[in-house]
């Protein structure tokens, strides 16, 4: 995993960027370790402090950091890191012929679905939808997909996608999603490859599973 460190001042900060510096905090003072203490102390906002920002291959936020600026020093805190974890793969080893045959979709025994590791899918968890393709012939992996996911649950069409490259993993393709609702979703993938018309399309289903069958309380005062 490739990983990109980044330097901000609040004012510097975009929303999104913000939000996943605090969800990430959240989960690791909050949630993990039960930290009593508010981690929104109104020093994130002030002129002088430093956030910094771990991104990995994904985009994702995998570390943070604040540097306060106390005048004659530099105090550094709230540094988190995200648990390692694989993302979801449900559709790999998408296979296309190569080029001097006919192109058609990749029939459906090609696909093989792998469920989640070391960790099942969640509900209210970064959750990635990835994708390989390559090569019937050679196995050379195609790196100039143009794609978008349609995803359903219940009947009901959530919205299309657009798929993004995997940074150091060519031929690797994905989309991020957090699901709210636990059950099964269907998906279609819609591709074509490089400056061509003809369209390849993909469908299957996963399950995400509900995180509030796999919480426990946590308690506290009681000298455990």
């Amino acid at each position: 995993m490739h990983c990109s460190t980044h330097v901000h001042r609040w004012a510097e900060m975009d929303a999104t960027t913000a939000h996943d510096v605090f969800r990430l905090r959240q989960r690791v003072f909050v949630v993990e370790q039960g930290d009593p203490y508010d981690d929104l102390d109104g020093r994130d906002t002030e002129p002088g402090t430093v956030h910094v920002v771990v991104r990995d291959d994904a985009d994702e936020v995998v570390g943070v950091a604040r540097v306060l600026d106390e005048g004659e020093e530099w105090r550094i805190g709230r540094v988190a890191l995200a648990p390692p974890r694989e993302p979801l793969v449900v559709g790999a080893y998408v296979h296309l012929v190569t080029e001097d045959r006919r192109e058609r979709p990749a029939p459906q025994e090609w696909l093989r679905g792998e469920e989640p590791e070391p960790e099942p899918a969640l509900t209210e968890e970064m959750q990635f939808l990835r994708w390989r393709v390559s090569s019937l012939d050679s196995q050379e992996p195609y790196t100039e997909l143009s794609g978008e996911v349609a995803i359903s649950f219940d009947g009901e069409e959530l919205g299309s996608f657009p798929v993004r490259r995997v940074r150091g993993t060519p031929g690797s393709y994905q989309t991020r999603h957090i699901f709210t609702e636990p059950g099964a979703y269907q998906t279609v993938l819609t591709f074509k490859k490089g400056e061509t018309e003809a369209a390849h399309t993909v469908d299957f289903e996963f399950n995400i599973n509900d995180r509030s069958t796999l919480e426990l309380p946590r308690r506290r005062g009681h000298g455990n």
